[in-house]
């Protein structure tokens, strides 16, 4: 249970990383692939 806990704050703090940078994403590789990477991380 200690071992879900700490993968899911690892978890939080990538995806708090992941937000920030999603207008980047947007901007640099299109829908297209936002759609991939967002299938990808979820």
């Amino acid at each position: 249970e200690v071992l879900v806990k700490s993968a899911l704050v690892g978890h939080e703090r990538h995806h708090e990383g992941f937000k920030e940078s999603l207008g980047q994403i947007l901007e640099a590789k299109g829908l297209g692939s936002l759609k991939w990477t967002l299938s990808h991380e979820f």
